[in-house]
């Protein structure tokens, strides 16, 4: 994807550790458990947080290959598209040590004892501008995937996004047709026309980072960045084990995996039969079809929207996050690597340390070892 303007927001965020006295702050997370060598069965389940469009089908499919391996089974959650709370058997599920639990839901997977014993957590994330226009993509594109004969089902049929996407396929042929927009401009014209916007989205980032506990209101909150659903969710970003970026996917994700699974699952540079360098992580669920591209004039509207700074702010983090993971897994002289030291922002600082009282709430995850602790210098 490429997206207009996206050299504003790396020059805008390319020192967001540092602020302007020159005064760098960050967070010393937990350390590792000891790297695997491939012993089986794993120790602990796997609990993969799958946000939409950010390379989920992709790292679905390695995480099943790799429990597989030590005779652990796969679970998706049975609520598609997004996260929610209202399912008939939320909070009665039970993770179990070795197999995989992942699909579009929260953190913990909605299971009662998922705070109650080990797991390791893997979380992809993206830029959400890319995300946004990924899943407007996709949603255009669902109603005529799902309209083929092998894949159409009563229940699709009646799902909201089915209804969303034949709204956003008419829209789209109404701008090409009465007003000749070009292909590649479909959604820069809805977002001009508040047709559509990142709140269409149907869900916010911050939610998959939060756990589906009803009885303790851990989805609700003031309606600010500071609010506790927020500094909730990025509490508990920390705690996430496996933590990797769409836009760095091979270089933050695979040594984590490697790491964790204790086998190798990649064969690192191999050369295909013509001599290309081996795609180690080949996309899956793509959307293929023209690329929307956004203006300046609508990525700054966009900026502006609270969903999306946020959004912004926990994206930033786990790339720090995956960067100094990535190169601690890497880090082939040491069993358990030393507490990784993260760059925050002023802003992320400030949140998190004045909301440490949140770790004493049931909504944030428990640490492996010892919580993270904050410092500047």
């Amino acid at each position: 994807l490429v997206v207009e303007a996206r050299a504003a927001l790396n020059n805008s965020n390319n020192n967001n550790n540092t602020n302007n006295n020159g005064s760098s702050f960050f967070v010393r997370l937990d350390t590792s458990p000891p790297r695997r060598r491939g012993e089986c069965p794993l120790p602990y389940a796997v609990n993969f947080i799958q946000v939409p469009r950010a390379a989920g089908a992709t790292v679905q499919r390695v995480l099943r290959r790799g429990v597989a391996r030590c005779g652990g089974a796969s679970f998706g959650h049975n609520n598609p598209y997004y996260a929610t709370c209202n399912d008939d058997d939320a909070n009665t599920r039970e993770l179990r040590r070795g197999n995989l639990y992942d699909g579009h839901a929260p953190i913990g997977w909605s299971a009662a004892n998922f705070d109650a014993m080990a797991v390791l957590y893997v979380v992809v994330m993206r830029e959400p501008a890319s995300l946004m226009v990924s899943l407007y993509d996709y949603t255009v594109t669902f109603a005529a995937y799902m309209e083929k004969p092998k894949a159409r089902t009563v229940n699709w049929l009646k799902n909201p996004v089915y209804a969303r996407s034949l709204e956003m396929s008419e829209a789209e042929i109404r701008l090409a047709v009465y007003d000749d927009v070009p292909a590649g401009q479909y959604l820069d014209e809805l977002f001009r026309r508040r047709q559509y916007g990142f709140s269409d989205m149907d869900f916010a980032i911050e939610s998959f980072l939060v756990p589906c506990r009803p009885q303790q209101n851990c989805s609700t909150g003031g309606s600010g960045e500071t609010h506790q659903l927020f500094a909730t969710a990025m509490h508990n970003l920390l705690r996430v084990d496996v933590v990797a970026v769409v836009d760095e996917l091979e270089e933050t994700l695979v040594p984590q995996l490697e790491y964790h699974l204790g086998l190798a699952l990649f064969a690192a540079g191999a050369p295909t039969a013509d001599g290309a360098k081996k795609e180690l992580l080949p996309r899956e669920n793509a959307v293929r079809r023209v690329r929307q591209r956004l203006s300046p004039a609508a990525y700054a509207v966009l900026r502006a929207t609270p969903a999306f700074r946020r959004a912004t702010r926990l994206y930033l983090l786990s790339k720090d996050i995956a960067r100094v993971r990535a190169a601690r897994a890497k880090d082939a002289t040491t069993t358990t690597p030393h507490p990784a030291d993260v760059p925050l922002s002023e802003a992320d600082y400030d949140l998190l340390t004045s909301t440490t009282a949140l770790r004493a709430s049931p909504c944030v995850v428990p640490p492996r070892f010892a919580w993270p602790s904050f410092f500047h210098r």
